[in-house]
């Protein structure tokens, strides 16, 4: 935090929320931070949604298993990029603005599936189990595993927000303003930030926060901003507005020559 003049405050006049926070490993190795290329994820994840959403535009009641799959192809899609907001944010502890940009992506994208009036619409479809699972691989704590997710992209989602923002608070120069706007995003997709809902029952991110000083660090500066809500609420928000989609049943309904069943010149006569 700067002082007025712009002079750095030294430590003991700094808030406590950075005073606690641990400087990042590789601050002290001189890494430089790598790139993320943030428009192809986000040019891609988009096409998926325009996808199905005309997919089911055309053929709402029996192209359904064509639509299953393409779900499928979407969900799929984001194992790579929740795994590179884990290897960048969390584990390299680098690059947290666009990690957190990629988790906004994904909760848009997301958003705007769920107004696709798919059959049986797509959170039962993803609930049904239908679906493959999103697996990350966790690795550096000394207890490398897969951390596995059935069903919608909300629950990893919500762990890798939690783990991102714990690292990014424990980042003594990643400023206050900053993390509230990101404290602000993830609570307005309804994350968990402190997961006090469903406690992890493999204790998988329990292990990372204890073992590791820097997150640990992390979650305490970030229970101390999360608390200050008075700081954050009133932060504009990033969530859109995705309207909902208008089902058409094209065996009897629409423009006759997308219909896809026979049809007379009469409207009636089905």
């Amino acid at each position: 935090m700067m002082a007025s003049g712009g002079t750095k405050r030294p430590l003991e006049e700094q808030t406590p929320s950075q005073a606690n926070a641990i400087a990042p490993p590789e601050a002290k190795k001189g890494r430089k931070p790598e790139e993320i290329k943030l428009q192809p994820i986000k040019k891609s994840l988009n096409d998926r949604v325009k996808r199905l959403a005309k997919m089911v535009d055309l053929d709402w009641h029996d192209g359904w298993p064509e639509q299953e799959e393409e779900l499928g192809e979407y969900l799929s899609n984001l194992d790579a990029h929740f795994q590179s907001v884990y290897n960048f944010g969390v584990t390299m502890n680098t690059n947290h603005g666009d990690c957190h940009k990629i988790l906004l992506i994904i909760a848009d994208t997301w958003e705007n599936m769920k107004t696709i009036p798919m059959r049986g619409t797509i959170e039962c479809v993803v609930k049904s189990n239908d679906t493959d699972p999103i697996m990350i691989y966790l690795a550096n704590w000394g207890k490398d595993k897969w951390k596995t997710f059935w069903g919608s992209p909300e629950g990893p989602l919500g762990y890798m927000w939690r783990l991102l923002l714990q690292s990014a608070a424990g980042n003594p120069r990643i400023k206050d303003e900053k993390l509230l706007q990101y404290i602000k995003d993830a609570t307005d997709y309804n994350v968990d930030l402190f997961n006090k809902s469903q406690p992890d029952d493999d204790e998988g991110q329990l292990v990372i926060t204890e073992v590791d000083a820097h997150m640990k660090a992390g979650l305490e500066r970030l229970k101390l901003l999360h608390a200050q809500d008075h700081r954050w609420k009133s932060l504009p928000t990033h969530k859109k507005v995705h309207e909902a989609r208008m089902m058409i049943d094209r065996r009897w309904d629409g423009p006759k020559h997308l219909r896809t069943r026979p049809c007379s010149d009469s409207d009636d006569d089905y």
